[in-house]
């Protein structure tokens, strides 16, 4: 009686129970009544002083009922109303206990059977007039106040509060609201008798083409179905309380079992029921499909394809993904039930290469189904790859380029170089297919390099090994090479001395020397030392001569640069004395000379300074420079001073002469 009144209706109880409370309240609000599935939680045996356990047992259940699939998917599908039913005496009738209490809603044990668990109320008028104090009663279940193992499911779900009972609750729940059976057979070796059950999720039926879940069942799937796997939809026989030739579509479920899922075809006939309380969606739910790198590609026969769906109004319920448009190799399954959905889905191909196409069907709440299309073309040929360089038997060290040959029909996507089959750097993902390897981080020895290519597709080939040895690493060495001091245009003796790592002399190596431009080389001696002679050349300064071993293979290269220095060449300035008469002249002379070679030195300037009076001469052919002065008026010894400033060969050089005068 959604939207109608209710004082009419609850008249009646209230009369008929007069001091009795009715209190209601709605604890889960999705929306107005009228687009909402309404569930109503009542309770029995509770008196008034129980009445705010009977309202945490309500919070208790019903939080568990909307966290158990499919309620838990569609949880904003349910308003949850509860109506505070008070009765005089706590608890419920047990005919087996011989227990009578009076209760509002008259709920008891009333079987006679061994186990004595078949809990319902014997007044069903009583119970819809208490739920007509909720806004609205789309579906009915009952808190019996017992810790008595207990429940039914027929036009309400009845259930005791004890340990088990909000699984009890779920399963009644499948009874009441949607009208499934029970999948248990007792453990009873009895064989089905009757017509075909109403329920949908049982069967006498075995004709796969005409199966009341067929939709759900892979083609795959042998009927009647032996596995005993969770959740795979076929045809189990034993349910509806015989063994034989009656059948439930899946192996376990909460149907038949407690404490496990609905599984899939109840988890879906629940839904289908939701859907009747749920505004009419005329609209399919969106539906995509895609593979990796997107459609329209080679692909290689097994691919990863991503579905996704959307319907914000009665959500996404199933998809199939099939490679024929007839669907006929594909069961539906179930998606994520929500508003959105999305997922990566395994796929392989069979046959040959060529085009394909993916085919994806998206189902709502409601059963609209949408549709979606992949094309695609099956490459399942691998690429031609061989490594190029080094050669094969090669003797590398230090840095090797790598290079590989590789080609496809569809293109080489990436070319893996590996040594001794680990990855070695990362992938190259263009031609030309080639990679610096460090060598001297491998061991010494015979090493196997391989390369690995793909293709657009995925498809992957190995190439042949080539293997090289990789040669020892040399051991160190040091150079140490002689400072040199020396003159301008003399010659010099350049030494470097060579030793390995201990400081052994390593003799019969060639050094090589190099000063201003000249190289030179020299082999050690017993000592490690290498010796060479070079011109130090016309100009002073400090100059750099470097000395360097090449390395072979046992030895590394080494290198070492010393100074040499170069000083200009000594001078001497040679005068005799000489007599000379006041008020007179007197020619002054001097020779410069190399005291080295002994050889005069022409056109060199010559400062020459007497009584004050700086005058400079040249040298002539002979090495003398020679100039006139008054002798002056006094009389006795004077000294006259004579200096060679040097240049970039020669050094400087003074000299003093005594005049008498």
């Amino acid at each position: 009686m959604k939207g109608v009144a209710k004082a009419a209706a609850c008249a009646w109880l209230l009369a008929a129970r007069p001091g009795l409370a009715f209190d209601h309240a709605t604890i889960v609000a999705n929306g107005p009544v009228s687009e909402k599935l309404d569930i109503v939680f009542l309770g029995d045996g509770y008196t008034a002083a129980e009445l705010p356990k009977y309202r945490r047992d309500v919070q208790d259940f019903a939080a568990y009922l909307l966290a158990t699939p499919p309620f838990s998917d569609y949880k904003t599908f349910f308003n949850v109303h509860r109506v505070d039913v008070v009765s005089r005496h706590s608890g419920t009738d047990n005919r087996c206990t011989s227990v009578a209490v009076d209760t509002a809603l008259d709920t008891g044990f009333f079987s006679t059977g061994p186990d004595c668990r078949l809990l319902y109320s014997s007044s069903p008028e009583k119970v819809n007039d208490a739920a007509d104090f909720a806004p609205a009663a789309d579906t009915i279940i009952i808190i019996v106040n017992t810790e008595t193992y207990g429940g039914s499911g027929g036009t309400f779900g009845v259930f005791y509060r004890g340990a088990a009972g909000r699984e009890v609750m779920a399963h009644e729940v499948g009874h009441s609201l949607a009208r499934l059976a029970d999948e248990y057979d007792y453990g009873r070796s009895a064989t089905f008798s009757g017509s075909e059950p109403a329920s949908r999720n049982v069967t006498t039926n075995t004709d796969r083409a005409s199966l009341k879940w067929r939709d759900w069942v892979s083609p795959s799937t042998p009927l009647p179905t032996r596995s005993s796997k969770a959740d795979v939809p076929g045809l189990y026989e034993g349910a509806v309380y015989s063994r034989f030739k009656v059948y439930r579509p899946t192996y376990r479920s909460k149907m038949r079992e407690l404490g496990v899922p609905f599984e899939t075809v109840n988890y879906a006939l629940l839904v289908d029921r939701f859907m009747d309380f749920i505004p009419p969606d005329a609209t399919p739910a969106a539906a995509a499909v895609t593979v990796d790198g997107g459609c329209g590609r080679a692909v290689g026969r097994s691919i990863a394809v991503r579905l996704t769906g959307a319907d914000p109004e009665s959500q996404v319920l199933a998809f199939r993904l099939s490679g024929s448009p007839s669907f006929e190799d594909a069961a539906w399954r179930l998606a994520s039930n929500a508003p959105a959905f999305s997922m990566s889905l395994p796929w392989t191909f069979s046959g040959g290469d060529g085009p394909r196409t993916l085919y994806a069907q998206i189902k709502n709440g409601y059963g609209l189904v949408s549709a979606a299309a992949c094309p695609v073309t099956l490459d399942t040929t691998a690429p031609l790859v061989s490594i190029t360089a080094p050669a094969p038997g090669s003797s590398v060290s230090g840095s090797v380029r790598v290079s590989a040959g590789a080609a496809d029909a569809a293109g080489v996507a990436r070319v893996q170089f590996r040594l001794d089959g680990a990855d070695l750097g990362s992938a190259d993902l263009s031609a030309p297919f080639a990679i610096d390897w460090d060598a001297a981080r491998a061991a010494p020895g015979t090493h196997a390099l391989t390369a690995a290519a793909w293709d657009a597709a995925g498809n992957r080939s190995i190439s042949a090994e080539v293997r090289v040895t990789v040669k020892a690493p040399s051991a160190a060495t040091s150079l140490s090479a002689e400072a040199v001091e020396t003159v301008a245009e003399e010659t010099f003796h350049a030494r470097a001395t060579l030793r390995d790592a201990a400081g052994a002399a390593l003799s019969g190596k060639i050094v090589i020397f190099g000063y201003r431009g000249s190289s030179k080389t020299a082999l050690t001696d017993a000592l490690g030392t290498a010796t060479t002679a070079y011109g130090a050349g016309p100009s002073t300064g400090s100059f750099g001569c470097s000395a360097a071993f090449a390395g072979e293979a046992e030895a590394a290269a080494s290198g070492a640069t010393a100074t040499v220095t170069v000083r200009g060449r000594p001078t001497s300035l040679e005068a005799a004395p000489l007599a000379a008469e006041a008020g007179g002249t007197f020619h002054a002379s001097a020779t410069l000379r190399d005291v080295l070679s002994g050889a005069s030195l022409p056109g060199k300037a010559i400062s020459l300074s007497y009584l004050g009076e700086v005058r400079t001469a040249a040298t002539d052919a002979t090495g003398s420079a020679a100039t006139a002065y008054d002798a002056g008026r006094s009389t006795g010894p004077q000294i006259l001073s004579l200096a060679f400033d040097g240049d970039t060969v020669y050094s400087a050089s003074r000299a003093t002469l005594t005049i008498m005068v």
